[in-house]
């Protein structure tokens, strides 16, 4: 009798871990497309930025940053190059530098 006590308890703690886990990874993946959601509203506001002061050199630094860490290279690489348009003595970050040609 004890022996099944034992088993039953193990699968309960084994599906509650199981619905647990689940849970956990349903509410972070929910989270990680709400960040990604508002993170392109962002980079939305930095281009309208860019269309209403198109010499506004730090809107086009933070659309190579957002475009690069959304895995969108060439639209980061197109946005590095027009800040080093408006200034060319601009000193590139090493986290944009592997975007340079």
């Amino acid at each position: 009798m004890r022996k099944y006590q034992i088993a039953i308890g193990i699968v309960c703690l084994l599906i509650l871990l199981t619905v647990g886990n689940y849970y956990l990874k349903n509410k972070y993946l929910v989270s990680k497309q709400k960040n990604i959601e508002a993170f392109r509203k962002s980079l939305e506001k930095w281009e309208q930025l860019t269309k209403v002061s198109p010499t506004y050199r730090d809107a086009y630094v933070q659309l190579a940053l957002g475009y690069q860490q959304l895995g969108l290279t060439s639209q980061a690489q197109e946005n590095l190059r027009r800040v080093l348009e408006l200034d060319p003595g601009w000193p590139v970050p090493p986290l944009l530098a592997p975007l340079l040609p």
